[in-house]
């Protein structure tokens, strides 16, 4: 097997990975014979007519295909930036790797080695090396010792759902996004031979799919508009067979058949209503039944999973729910499980609304399941059926939900979204500042009164913390150590010299003061979100308790005026707070002098938008137009027009715009963009 270095870098072509220090990233087929054949020319330019016949074998592609394929490559090399791949683009011609190559082994042909050694730029060694590697690859694939990759199987901006491992351990299946939108098919993942190919091409949203137990067939649901119904596939023949059709939430939890393959299990209930119940639907006579009765005031029973002798089912009772990027229904709750024979059900996880993803060991003595442990880590963890006893098996700060557990290896939905910080000027129309990196998120940007500084919040540490950026030599600091609280609501002094910001976790809010100059931070009396007023006053959003039940005050902390309304953001201008009220379109604004209050701008476009800010009795805020494209706009409050605000912003391939700062001469605008919205499927050995 040949194996390449460049800089820190190992290159291993068999397996279709690339390694940095202990990291794996499988960057799969396509990628690694584009990476080859740019390591095969080093140094030379290699044309795109080239790459379409080599790389692509001849099939029809355009330019996009390739520019995003190199993009692609050059994305996996981002976790050290330091050391990464150098691809330089020839505009209009090709590509040209300028990054150094060294041939590190060529494993199980000494000959083949002692020939790079002695001669290590002959174009033939490296194409000899690479067609043994291959073909002793295609002899050991044959071979009786199969292996499978463990890491991420596949990358880039798409959504991939509810992993299911084959019972033979070889096939993988998922709901895989393909198009526009959120469209999704089932397709086939071959953990030996790695590579993707689909299994239906239906119309809507099919998702959850599951095997059979012999591997032949495989169910899954199909959602078109508020109709969902139950499919079978025979692999065979590719015949499609309705099992059922009722007003199921596809996308609350995973099926399951059962070992005998005799039934699936599966959660239903009225459409959008509780509690949601347990079936079981008989493939003989594809009559269902209701197996849990859940209490009305649950949400409900979901991820039904029989265990391996068939006799017990481990489930998820809901205790709360969530809405997951606005697509998909996150639910939560504790482990209970069922006992066919008597149904009775017993309680094993106490956590009230913690824990989602379910599955069982081989052996059926453990559950695994994910844990959330705060806002930034969720945890694989095994549970003992016998003792109660809770290991960690894996720690991810991304979100993690559907599990399947087949023997040793374990596949995990994985989800992220990307977030980076880009600066336009107005006056050069230019971007003149982009923070951004894979490996991390940054948001909610506050420019600074005097626009020399930037403060925003970054997961650069592995936490959400407050970060400033020296917007003159772009020097960049972390400001705090909160170490997992979720920061929010930031907001510069008149003098710059402090930050006040919010944090939340577990329930609990409170408003800290960040000193610039020293990074000490102190915490204010008054739990809430909170912003400075032109005196340097706070104006606060304040949630308290009365009586038991949650309120949101706005305090003039000059007066200690205090306004009893709900609110979810806040903005101020010339001693007037604006602020956007919880479940309604609009901004709404306090005029702390005379105690007015009146709604200013009719709409937001969005529901609960937090995207605005106020400068100069303009507000900037974004939007969607009919088109699905987000876009920022600007309402003159004294004229009350709306404009679209024409920047380079527009025809961004964003999801949407958030965390607007304007600096005070309208010179300069920050803003995040949210990227897209993917999840990656994730193979463990356990």
């Amino acid at each position: 097997m040949v194996i390449f270095r460049i800089n820190n870098w190992r290159i291993e072509p068999e397996i279709n990975s690339i390694h940095f220090e202990e990291q794996k990233i499988v960057i799969g087929p396509t990628p690694m014979k584009l990476l080859l054949e740019l390591i095969r020319h080093q140094g030379e330019v290699v044309s795109k007519e080239s790459l379409y016949t080599t790389v692509w074998d001849g099939v029809v592609v355009n330019e996009e295909t390739i520019r995003k394929t190199i993009s692609t490559l050059r994305q996996h090399f981002t976790v050290d930036q330091r050391t990464g791949i150098d691809i330089e683009t020839i505009r209009s011609v090709g590509y040209r790797l300028l990054s150094k190559v060294d041939v590190v082994s060529v494993k199980s042909n000494r000959s083949v080695v002692n020939k790079i050694r002695t001669n290590s730029n002959s174009i033939y060694v490296f194409v000899s090396a690479i067609l043994i590697a291959f073909g002793l690859a295609v002899f050991w694939g044959f071979s009786s010792s199969k292996r499978i990759s463990y890491g991420i199987i596949s990358k880039g901006p798409t959504i991939e759902r509810v992993p299911r491992i084959s019972n033979s351990g070889d096939r993988l299946i998922t709901a895989r996004e393909v198009g526009e939108g959120i469209n999704l098919d089932i397709v086939e993942y071959d953990l030996i031979n790695r590579g993707f190919h689909p299994i239906t091409s239906l119309v809507g949203l099919e998702t959850d799919p599951i095997w059979s137990p012999d591997d032949k067939k495989i169910a899954f649901l199909q959602r078109v508009n508020d109709v969902v119904s139950m499919f079978e596939i025979d692999l065979d023949n590719q015949e499609h067979s309705l099992l059922t059709r009722a007003d199921l939430i596809p996308n609350l939890s995973a099926m399951d058949w059962s070992p005998d393959g005799s039934t699936i299990a599966f959660s239903s209930g009225v459409h959008r209503k509780w509690p949601f119940i347990l079936n079981e639907i008989d493939l003989e006579t594809l009559i269902s039944k209701a197996i849990t009765h859940p209490s009305e005031d649950i949400i409900g029973d979901v991820n039904p999973r029989y265990s391996p002798d068939g006799n017990r089912m481990a489930f998820i009772r809901c205790t709360n729910e969530s809405e997951l990027y606005g697509q998909f229904i996150q639910a939560a709750g504790d482990i209970y499980i069922l006992n066919k024979e008597s149904s009775e059900t017993s309680q094993l996880t106490f956590k009230n609304g913690d824990i989602t993803g379910l599955d069982w060991s081989e052996e059926g003595k453990e559950l695994y399941f994910i844990d959330v442990e705060n806002h930034f880590k969720f945890q694989l963890k095994s549970l003992s059926i016998e003792t109660g006893d809770q290991q960690i098996i894996f720690e991810s700060d991304k979100l993690l939900r559907n599990i399947d557990i087949q023997g040793k290896t374990a596949a995990l939905e994985e989800w992220n979204i990307e977030y980076q910080i880009v600066g336009y000027s107005k006056k050069t129309h230019r971007i003149i500042d982009r923070i951004s990196s894979e490996n991390q998120k940054n948001w909610m940007p506050q420019l600074s009164h005097s626009k020399k500084k930037l403060a925003y919040v970054s997961t650069a540490s592995g936490f959400s913390e407050l970060w400033v950026m020296d917007l003159d030599t772009h020097v960049k600091a972390q400001l705090s150590h909160f170490g997992g609280p979720l920061i929010s609501h930031l907001d510069w002094s008149p003098e710059d010299n402090q930050i006040i910001l919010s944090t939340s976790q577990t329930g609990t809010e409170a408003v800290h003061l960040v000193d610039i100059n020293n990074g000490a931070i102190s915490k204010t009396e008054i739990e809430g979100k909170a912003i400075f007023d032109e005196t340097g006053n706070f104006a606060f959003s304040y949630k308290g308790s009365s009586s038991g039940i949650l309120k949101t005050d706005l305090i003039n902390m000059a007066s200690s005026e205090v306004v009893d309304i709900e609110v979810t953001s806040l903005g101020q201008w010339n001693n007037i707070i604006y602020y956007s009220l919880k479940g309604k379109n609009g901004l709404w604004s306090y005029d702390l002098n005379s105690g007015a209050e009146k709604l200013t701008l009719a709409h937001l476009y969005e529901r609960d938008n937090d995207n605005w800010t106020v400068v100069n009795d303009k507000i900037y805020f974004t939007g969607r137009e009919q088109n699905g494209r987000s876009r920022l706009y600007k309402y003159d409050i004294a004229s009350e027009r709306i404009s679209p605000f024409h920047s380079n912003f527009d025809g961004q391939q964003s999801t949407n715009f958030s965390g607007i700062t304007v600096a005070q001469d309208e010179s300069m605008v920050f803003i995040t963009l949210s990227g897209p919205i993917l999840s990656q499927i994730r193979l463990l050995e356990l």
